[in-house]
């Protein structure tokens, strides 16, 4: 496996920038024109530049500057010598600087933006940034002063440059037009870029147009002309050359040009040594030279770094190229490339294409092409087909460049398509065969390709396919060929028993033979097959697989090869088979080593749908129930029919609050199993969509087995949930219906007739009665019939003894299916003589099924023992008849309960907070707004405002009835608990503000899991809820602060693996800046609510500080009055929240005194007062005779 990024050290770029920089100084260097003082000055330029460049480059690696093509365009382009001959004609320039830069902008814009490469805004960000620094240090060092040799050097720089822009050629039309207009072609720049432009062109397969131009340039320049001459011949299957490569290449005086051929040469002669010697021998000494000594010699670490590591049971190699050679990038890139193609990881075209970029030759896209075919071959199928049909496009484009290309070309071409066509079974309008050339057809490498596509076509006997097979010794055609006959087993039997060897020589024949024997024979005798030949294929997994199969006891056996797979002891024949055993680990709930084998895939970058599904089930296992419906919702298009992937996608939305897509319902209605029925039928009964609920949950029920205990609860609870308290009035035999009839002889149908279309079919026999629609009903003679007429059926006579409800035949059948699966329980009241309930029986047949009250009154002992630790609001309000909301808001008016939180917690400041669940509760109880909330950044989760205002929509419902009572048992004594008008009235109140407080505030979506882990077994999800799990979630992802309310969520807060930030109630008001006069209210609502910290070090430095800001008398008269009834409200309280006040009140005092803040203020007196008066200190003051006074503070003994 390799994964890989091109990574060009540092090094090499500072080089080649600085490089480009300094060559403008290089004809006074090299001519010795230069003054003692130009030479240390332009010394330290050197040293400067190199410095600055470094500085510069930082954090640019893998932008525009780092790359191959902004190096070609400073190289041709010269933007660089531009600036510098800009500057030094600063009296002739007509143009602002600023403008000057621009206009060096659009030129790179206009080289990049070609058809094939576009540059983007940040790119010219930063290329323009680039020429202004370079503008600058020019421009700084210039200013020192210039020789008249430089400023002659000027001039001659800009009449090049003046030539250049006339003699610049971009396209093949343009240097047609150039060179018929010459006679000769002398200028450098000009044979450069026309050579450029025919080398593009070549490379980009265009060689039919070079060919008829090429004639023209023998006469112009023989350089051009050799240096085409010579690619054309290389590349072509034109004669081009009536000489030697090396001898052609000898007469070339262009440096350029020779040393580009030199490039090519050794890129095809990378694996012939003599012939790269031979070059070698020719050349002067280069870096060119050096490069072709080192791949002689095998140096490859010259070149390019491998590192080898195992992440997740698979082998990564990274590498990264050296940056020995900074000026010859393009060419060690291909180096290194060529030597990868020999590598056979998976993913190694993904290298390639990294490695080489955007700019590849047709010649370089073909090998890549190839190397990517051959990982598709390896990969699901699932994955392959869209793949392979993309390449299949890439490769019909590319015909027209094939016609001429050189035959090694032209095999490799075919041989990538005709695999192509055999793994799409394409019918081709022109048979690919009939258009190959003789010598491609007789290709090793493609005879194969050719049987296979005669396999397709039918045109090959089964003699002819193994016979060619026996010669190769590889038998996967004559698999393939077996495949045709899929459908008939015995005749798969007889062919593979008619060479009856092969079965040791080939896995994949073995495999399809073990499971025909399984199809035709049994298990057992496939057992003994796969017994007979274990020694031969066991270090295959498909073998295992397959064993795996076939036995019903597999646990030891499943362990043991999961370890030599890990050990990688096991080989594979398709990447696919990694999923097989991944799914058998998963049936034999080995979790935790199947997401093993899924993290591998997803290392190899095998990440096909079925690889996801799969993930998705595994963190279903993981309580990663976040993530498993991202997953979901990225697979589903791939698995709208899937009964496994949309209830799964439902049932997660379901438990986390999610809203649960159209498409899904639509794809739910669409499988139209029971369960999914169901399931769509509980999403609109939790929006109180009553006729859609109905609809489905009956569709559900028709569709049912006797065990589903699930449809039949919810079918019942959801009969009772929308059931009204009218009465339907039945006056005969209509829709919606269950009708009774009865024979003379006792014979008994029943006859369900209904409104909507439910029915899968109708007639539809299900649970002894037959289930029609009016139509039918009316054929029958059933319509407008009453109890006791007769109807005549089948020739039967039947009279109609009974008419009922359809809604209610279908809840006493479910009544009657949750009896017999004991989900229920069904008892008689007994009456007395004197026609009474029997009170004692009755009392005594509900103890038997109900639970003792003081079993779960445990659980408010815990929270109100401030010794022990308490239990989260979600797991208490699993002890108690009512929902998390009550459960707070109960809590907070019960004077007898501390609403607790954590003591010594640090301070923590933000911009951005989340409401935890009993945190929003708590700031609506306190009058906190929610615009007040808003404008300070406070956010709820998604999940948290469904929940409440599911939640307050309950209340309302529960309590907006006559009668609302419970039925209770404790000392084995009955009890019953009625709400009065009052109770309900304010619980329906205080549901609907709280509700319409909810709605205001600003809510988003978590769409991740919690990252980490407190203990394996605590599950965070189910120990605090949606709600809670999503705000710890979207705090921990975003950064904000989350405010708890409770102390167990707050302890998250405080664990530094998790990465959560918390902070109180209190601090929080404080952190959000609120209104001094508002806080003070509010913390003395905190008093009357029983909160444990009503005050904090934070909040009594903001109070005095704000205090003291204040210039307003009367608001600081009444900001003083609200401070005293603050401090004096624990007066009103328990004796026992008087105590707690005192302690957290001493525990505040300490903190300030640490910090010496001072109390000679008036916040600061009163605070004093309260203090000493309730922990009853005494001040004594004495004088002495010398005048000095003492003030002794005493503890009164009282």
């Amino acid at each position: 496996m390799w994964i890989g990024e091109v990574q060009l050290m540092k090094k090499e770029i500072i080089t080649t920038l600085s490089s480009i920089i300094l060559n403008v100084f290089s004809d006074d260097v090299s001519k010795n024109k230069q003054s003692v003082i130009e030479k240390v000055n332009l010394f330290f330029f050197e040293k400067r530049i190199k410095r600055k460049i470094t500085s510069f480059c930082k954090g640019k690696d893998g932008t525009v500057l780092t790359s191959g093509r902004f190096e070609t365009f400073l190289k041709y382009h010269k933007p660089v010598e531009k600036i510098y001959a800009y500057i030094l004609d600063c009296g002739g320039n007509s143009i602002s600087t600023n403008t000057f830069i621009n206009q060096l902008l659009d030129e790179t814009k206009n080289f990049y933006n070609d058809g094939t490469h576009e540059i983007t805004v940040i790119d010219e960000a930063i290329i323009k940034e680039f020429f202004s620094f370079i503008y600058q240090e020019y421009y700084s060092y210039l200013a020192k002063g210039l020789s008249s040799e430089q400023k002659f050097m000027t001039t001659t720089i800009s009449h090049t440059m003046g030539m250049q822009t006339e003699i610049i050629t971009d396209s093949l039309e343009k240097v047609k037009q150039l060179v018929d207009n010459r006679n000769v072609l002398n200028n450098p720049e000009e044979i450069i870029k026309i050579y450029d432009v025919l080398s593009i062109e070549i490379q980009n397969g265009n060689l039919e147009k070079i060919h008829d131009i090429m004639p023209v340039f023998s006469e112009k320049n023989s350089d051009i002309d050799l240096g085409i001459r010579i690619k054309m011949n290389i590349f072509s299957d034109y004669k081009c050359l009536d000489i030697d490569i090396l001898d052609a290449w000898k007469k070339i005086n262009s440096i350029y040009i020779s040393n580009d051929i030199v490039r090519l040469l050794i890129l095809c002669w990378i694996k012939e040594k003599n012939k790269l010697l031979e070059l070698y021998n020719l050349m002067k000494e280069s870096e060119l030279k050096s490069i072709i000594l080192h791949i002689c010699e095998d140096k490859r670490d010259k070149f390019i770094i491998i590192e080898t590591k195992r992440v997740n049971y698979a082998n990564i190699y990274n590498y990264k190229l050296v940056g020995a050679y900074p000026h010859e990038k393009w060419l060690v890139s291909r180096i290194c490339a060529f030597w990868l193609l020999d590598n056979s990881a998976v993913n190694i075209y993904m290298v390639l294409r990294n490695l080489l970029g955007d700019d590849l030759s047709y010649i370089e896209e073909l090998l890549i092409l190839e190397k990517e075919q051959e990982a598709i071959l390896s990969t699901t199928a699932e994955l392959a087909r869209t793949r392979i049909q993309n390449i299949d496009k890439v490769l019909k484009d590319m015909k027209c460049k094939i016609n001429h290309s050189h035959w090694l070309i032209k095999e490799k071409y075919y041989l990538i398509l005709l695999r192509n066509q055999n793994i799409l079974k394409n019918n081709e309008d022109v048979d690919i065969i009939s258009i190959m050339p003789a010598y491609v057809k007789n290709n090793a490498e493609i005879k194969p390709q050719i049987i296979q596509h005669r396999i397709d076509k039918d045109e090959v006997s089964e003699e002819e396919v193994f016979e060619f097979c026996k010669d190769k010794g590889e038998y996967w055609l004559y698999n393939n060929f077996l495949t045709k006959y899929s459908g008939e087993p015995l005749k798969i039997l007889a062919l593979i028993e008619k060479h009856i060897e092969i079965l040791k020589l080939d896995v994949h024949i073995y495999l399809m033979y073990v499971q025909t024997v399984r199809i035709c024979n049994g298990i057992k005798q496939a057992i003994i097959v796969a017994e007979e030949y274990k020694e031969y294929h066991k270090d295959y997994i498909e073998f295992w697989i397959e064993l795996l199969k076939l036995l019903e006891k597999k646990d030891q056996l499943l362990d043991s090869i999961y370890n030599n797979w890990k050990e990688e002891k096991l080989k594979y024949i398709n990447l696919s088979s990694e999923i097989d055993f991944a799914e058998l680990l998963v049936d034999s709930n080995k979790y935790e080593n199947a997401m093993q084998v899924v993290k591998k895939l997803e290392t190899l970058g095998n990440i096909s749908p079925r690889v996801l599904k799969l993930k998705a089930k595994l963190l279903v296992e993981e309580k990663q129930l976040i993530e498993a419906l991202n997953i979901l919702e990225e697979i589903f298009e791939d698995y709208s029919k899937d009964s496994f992937v949309v209830d799964t996608y439902i049932v997660l939305s379901l438990n986390t609050r999610r809203e649960v897509p159209q498409k899904i319902i639509n794809a739910a209605i669409e499988i139209g199993t029971a369960r999914l029925f169901m399931l769509v039928a509980v999403m609109y009964a939790r929006s109180n969509k009553r006729t859609e609920a109905m609809n489905y949950i009956t569709k559900s029920l028709l569709r049912s087995g006797n065990k589903d205990a699930d449809v039949f609860a919810n079918y019942f609870m959801m009969n009772i949930k929308f059931s009204d308290a009218s009465t339907r009035e039945i006056n005969g035999v209509e829709e919606d219906t269950a009708v009774f009839l009865e024979t003379e002889k006792g014979e008994r149908i029943i006859y369900c007739i209904y409104r909507e279309e439910v029915l899968p079919q109708a007639p539809y026999s299900w649970q002894s009665a037959v289930h029609i629609y009016r139509t039918e009903a009316i054929e029958y003679g059933l319509v407008r019939k009453k109890t006791s007429d007769t109807v005549v059926i089948n020739e039967k006579t039947y009279v109609i003894s009974e008419i009922m409800p359809i809604d209610c035949y279908l809840a006493r059948l479910c009544t009657s299916k949750l009896l017999e699966l004991d989900v229920i329980k069904q008892f008689t009241i007994e009456m007395k003589a004197d026609g009474e309930v029997d009170v004692e029986h009755l009392t005594n047949e509900l103890l038997k099924y109900m639970p003792q009250a003081e079993d779960s009154f445990g659980w408010l002992e815990n929270y109100k023992d401030l010794s022990n630790w308490p239990l989260p609001f979600w797991l208490l309000q699993r002890n108690v008849r009512v929902n998390a909301v009550q459960l707070v808001m109960g809590f907070m008016r019960d004077n007898s309960i501390i609403i607790r939180e954590l003591y010594g917690v640090e301070t923590v400041s933000g911009e951005k907070f989340i409401l935890s669940f009993a945190s929003t509760i708590m700031m609506h109880m306190l009058g906190v707004s929610a615009q007040s909330l808003s404008e300070n950044n406070v956010i709820i989760p998604e999940s948290l405002k469904t929940t409440i205002v599911d939640m307050c929509e309950e209340i309302i419902e529960d309590n907006d009835k006559d009668t609302v009572s419970a039925i209770g048992v404790t000392d084995n004594q009955l009890y019953m608990t009625v709400a009065t008008e009052d109770e309900k009235v304010e619980l329906i109140k205080f549901a609907n503000e709280l509700k319409q407080f909810v709605y205001k505030l600003k809510s988003y979506s978590n769409s991740q899991d919690i990252k980490g882990k407190i203990n394996d077994r605590i599950d965070l999800l189910d120990t605090f809820g949606i709600s809670d799990y999503d705000a710890l979630s979207l705090a921990q992802s975003s950064g904000a602060i989350l405010v708890t309310g409770e102390v167990t969520i707050m302890y998250l807060t405080q664990i530094k693996e998790l990465g959560i930030r918390g902070i109180g109630i209190l601090n929080f008001l404080v952190e959000i800046h609120t209104e001094l006069y508002e806080l003070l209210i509010y913390m003395k609502k905190m008093i009357e609510y029983g909160f444990l910290i009503s005050l904090t070090k934070e909040s009594y430095i903001y109070i005095q500080n704000k205090y003291n800001e204040l210039t307003d008398d009367d608001m600081k008269e009444l900001c003083m009055e609200q401070w005293i009834d603050y401090l004096s409200k624990p007066n009103d309280m328990s004796e026992e929240y008087s105590k707690i006040f005192i302690q957290n009140m001493m525990t505040v005092y300490k903190l300030l005194a640490k910090e010496q803040i001072d109390f000679a203020n008036p916040i600061g007196k009163n605070f004093m007062f309260f203090f000493m008066k309730y922990n009853k200190i005494s001040l004594k003051v004495e004088t002495h005779s010398d005048g000095n006074v003492n003030i002794i503070a005493t503890k009164d003994e009282i």
